[in-house]
């Protein structure tokens, strides 16, 4: 029997964020699995090369009713906040610190008072829609995690059973040694909204198993369900016949850096690698040009790099698959203290280009590269530039660097939205669940 389930996303297309993908492969592949999907979400401008294209107010103040053979799309009207308005009015190098106090108070007023939310158009939507027709699910994934709450209320006031998708964790990622005191505090807070609103939710999904680990022991009466990101084989077709440049070698490393990543090891490597064998090679930054202060923190590691550093705007998706496939090494970065799994090392997957891992997790990204035989974990610089001179040696050779990645269907997103189906379908709502063991599908 077919169910209805409303998703609850702030970040959907036309926004080409990774955030975006994973609720758009469950509108593009529910239906077919038996799922009529209803998603509710912000109007997003098609044009998104900036942070200040991002934040801007939406110019059709009416909830935009869009219906496809995949399903329903609604897309409510986005007010900026004061401090998003500060920004688009004086950009963003004027006025950092009293932002900076706006947006902490903000992050505590909005769970308190929905007009400080930028974000409550998406649950008033909802509960409109809910008013006139009947809906099995609601499925909120976060961030920005108030989608929780917002699904919470929705759920009470409706019986309707919901569910919490993580795409990262809420508070249980934080390094509490990185926080300042107003972080600190704030997170406190959190933890408080997190426990009484994903208390209620039907079960937890989430994007990695550590995360879910972490909220088995949080919400020790929930079922934790593992959905994976994962590649789009309808873009893995389309690069399949693109070929390595072979003027160049080139590094690329796709998207944002987080602080916790250690860049660092990988530069100290790369400079090693370029003083040793002068090579004619690139280090690529898709899409970095977006974030500036990591594009500053990228510069800042040695001047003698700066110019094999590039740094691009973003691009859509496709766009940027195409140019990955021309690369010869996708980087990856990471901790040996953390066991994250980053979204991109599947998408590195599908472009089937040797990926170098730095720094060893000893985790779910180097069993994801063993299994998949798709590149190595490096655990210092010193492996990093031999990597490197190895790889460029064959480069030199054949003009490219060969790669045979094993690609496993079941990270296709296709294979992942239909596990959810599946949970969704087989849920009760009378089940007594009280589950130690993560659930993979």
């Amino acid at each position: 029997m077919s169910k209805k389930v409303i998703i609850l996303a702030h970040d959907f297309p036309p926004f080409d964020s990774v955030g975006a993908k994973r609720p758009a492969s469950w509108f593009r592949n529910f239906k077919a699995l038996g799922i009529d999907p209803v998603v509710i979400t912000r109007q997003w401008s098609d044009k998104n090369t900036n942070f200040s294209d991002t934040i801007k107010g939406s110019k059709n103040t009416d909830t935009l009713v869009e219906v496809f053979p995949e399903g329903t799309i609604l897309r409510v009207p986005y007010l900026p906040d004061f401090k998003d308005r500060i920004i688009l009015k004086y950009g963003m190098g004027r006025f950092v610190i009293i932002r900076k106090m706006i947006s902490l108070l903000s992050l505590f007023f909005r769970f308190l008072f929905p007009v400080f939310d930028p974000t409550r158009n998406i649950y008033f939507a909802a509960q409109k829609y809910l008013k006139e027709e009947d809906c099995d699910f609601i499925l909120a994934t976060g961030e920005p995690f108030i989608l929780f709450k917002y699904a919470a209320l929705l759920s009470a006031k409706f019986d309707i059973p919901y569910i919490a998708d993580y795409r990262d964790g809420w508070t249980s990622n934080q390094s509490q040694k990185a926080l300042s005191i107003a972080e600190k505090i704030l997170n406190a807070f959190y933890k408080i909204q997190e426990q009484k609103y994903v208390k209620q939710a039907a079960f937890i999904s989430t994007a990695a198993p550590a995360y879910a680990k972490d909220l088995e022991l949080k919400f020790p009466d929930k079922e934790v369900k593992v959905i994976y990101n994962g590649f789009e084989k309808e873009v893995l077709n389309s690069i399949e016949s693109i070929e390595q440049q072979s003027e160049i070698f080139e590094i690329a490393y796709a998207g944002i850096l987080y602080p916790y990543q250690q860049l660092e090891s990988f530069l100290e490597g790369y400079q090693k690698f370029i003083e040793l064998y002068q090579p004619k090679t690139r280090l690529v930054f898709y899409g970095l040009s977006f974030y500036p202060p990591m594009v500053d923190r990228v510069k800042s590691f040695h001047t003698d790099l700066l110019p094999f550093l590039y740094f691009t705007e973003r691009l859509p998706y496709p766009d940027l698959m195409k140019e990955l496939r021309k690369s010869q090494i996708m980087l990856l970065l990471s901790n040996e203290n953390l066991n994250w799994l980053s979204a991109k090392v599947f998408d590195y997957l599908a472009v089937r280009r040797k990926i170098i891992l730095v720094k060893n997790d000893f985790g779910i990204l180097e069993k994801i590269l063993k299994n998949s035989n798709g590149g190595e974990a490096i655990s210092d610089s010193k492996e990093v530039s031999r990597f490197l001179a190895k790889n460029y040696s064959e480069f030199l050779e054949h003009g490219k660097v060969n790669q045979e990645t094993r690609l496993n269907d079941f990270y296709s997103r296709e294979r992942q939205a239909a596990c959810l189906a599946d949970f969704i379908h087989n849920y009760r709502a009378t089940q007594k669940v009280n589950l130690k063991v993560v659930k993979e599908c």
